[in-house]
């Protein structure tokens, strides 16, 4: 009985959007922890669960705009602007975006998305006192999820994230350290192609993003000191903290675990797994195409926070 009811709430639940800062939006890259943090946040059903909306492939209201599409802040394009604003007020309905809501009568909700780093700048100007959240990994971590799902890689009718990404003209015109990075990388190459990607993703939003925009939160962090750091985001939502009441969600992988991975070792070990999977040539490699963009001090040599204590982008100015 208790399913039937979840399954019913995916279809048939309100959402009244009554407060601008009733929607609370994380972005981040794909196999980030995003789906992790939104369920973790929303451990007590409070909210309306809202999952990659900007997927244009599979929800109605994003089919204006292009996969991991860039978006100058500035522009004005009306269509897309009330599209935007329609999605982001939770004004849609979606069999894609719906399918892990439990709620069926909501006045708040989290909106996760792994397609929006390139234009998180223009949705924050659409709403002003929207609570946002942009969460980091490491690239070698991201990378070797990617590689064992075979994420990226494109296929004969449909272009992989890296040509999406660095197809648009817009992007390459407002920063031509990207276009002149891919003079650096051979664009055939799986790795260093995804490398460079993970460095686009970044860059753009760090260049862009001010503290006072979002709180820029590591998924390292949130492993290896979950109370710490989940207090952090809370104050952050202006919510009340009970790391008691949400303890047992952050051991419990979330429903795109798709590796199945064992929360129970130890922190570090979770961390440092990707070390196992690339001989020291690839990490030197990775590092030089951080370079470019000036990423590589984002970690430390061993793959933890440089800056565990440092609201990020300002570091990058």
């Amino acid at each position: 009985m208790i399913s039937q009811w979840k399954k019913l709430a995916r279809y048939a639940f309100i959402d009244l959007e009554l407060a601008p800062d009733s929607t609370t939006f994380i972005s981040g890259m794909a196999r980030s922890g995003t789906t992790w943090l939104a369920e973790t946040l929303n451990y007590d059903n409070s909210q309306r669960d809202v999952l990659e909306p900007f997927l244009p492939a599979k929800v109605g209201a994003a089919r204006v705009f292009k996969t991991n599409q860039y978006l100058n802040p500035e522009n004005r394009d009306p269509v897309l602007i009330r599209h935007a604003r329609k999605i982001l007020s939770g004004n849609f309905r979606s069999r894609w975006s719906d399918w892990g809501n439990r709620r069926f009568i909501s006045t708040r909700r989290i909106v996760k998305d792994v397609r929006t780093n390139l234009m998180l700048k223009w949705l924050l100007g659409l709403r002003p006192g929207m609570r946002t959240l942009f969460l980091i990994r490491h690239p070698l971590s991201i990378y070797a999820s990617w590689k064992k799902l075979g994420w990226g890689r494109g296929t004969e009718t449909k272009r992989g994230d890296f040509e999406e990404v660095v197809s648009q003209a817009d992007l390459l015109a407002d920063y031509p350290l990207v276009a002149n990075g891919l003079a650096r990388i051979n664009p055939a190459d799986y790795f260093e192609k995804s490398i460079f990607l993970w460095g686009i993703l970044h860059y753009v939003p760090f260049r862009q993003l001010y503290p006072q925009d979002c709180l820029f939160v590591y998924y390292e962090n949130l492993v290896l000191k979950p109370e710490e750091e989940l207090g952090r985001i809370f104050s952050h939502l202006n919510r009340p903290f009970d790391f008691s009441a949400l303890s047992h969600k952050i051991r419990v992988p979330s429903k795109t675990n798709y590796h199945d991975r064992n929360f129970s070792i130890a922190p570090e070990t979770l961390i440092q797994g990707w070390k196992k999977e690339f001989s020291g040539e690839e990490i030197s490699r990775s590092h030089e195409i951080l370079d470019i963009f000036g990423l590589r001090r984002l970690y430390d040599e061993n793959g933890f926070p440089a800056f565990p204590e440092q609201n990020l982008p300002i570091c990058f100015r």
